[in-house]
């Protein structure tokens, strides 16, 4: 029986330190995810699934194809799109 509570003892303690481990990952996950983009931005994608993108109608956006060596846009698409 001793046995068997030292047994669960130690499986606790590991479980206690692997938890420990997940919590700073996940600090660290959340820095990172702060350092490369703002809060809001970051809430959001974390609260919600799917397509995230606001409708700025202000803004170009230019893609750089690595693959090609060269400049391209896009077709004039929505955000949703």
């Amino acid at each position: 029986m001793r046995r068997l509570v030292r047994e669960r003892e130690r499986a606790l303690a590991e479980l206690a330190d692997e938890h420990r481990a997940l919590e700073l990952e996940q600090a660290k996950s959340e820095r990172l995810l702060l350092n490369v983009l703002p809060a809001r931005v970051a809430e959001c994608l974390k609260e919600h699934e799917g397509i995230l993108a606001e409708d700025c109608p202000d803004v170009t956006v230019l893609f750089r194809s690595r693959a090609a060596g060269s400049w391209w846009m896009m077709d004039l698409k929505n955000p949703q799109q």
